[in-house]
């Protein structure tokens, strides 16, 4: 139950470090961290970059949408 909460968790930061300009404390206390010391290293660890590198180069491949009250991550279709 912990894992799937972070899970959204992270899929949320996501989405909002790429859609919105919001600052990553902002982010972290939205989500439930009261430290972004607390939130920062967890984003890093996950994903493999800090919150703001991840916000300076988003991955266009995936696209999110809530299904179900929930954040489901959806694959873009390959270009032709």
């Amino acid at each position: 139950m912990v894992e799937y909460r972070n899970f959204l968790r992270l899929s949320a930061a996501k989405e909002m470090l790429k859609n919105t300009n919001a600052p990553v404390t902002q982010i972290a206390f939205s989500l439930g961290y009261n430290d972004r010391q607390l939130f920062q290293p967890y984003f890093q660890e996950k994903t493999g970059v800090t919150p703001l590198a991840y916000r300076k180069n988003v991955p266009e491949e995936h696209n999110f949408i809530v299904f179900g009250g929930s954040l489901v991550m959806v694959e873009q279709p390959e270009k032709r």
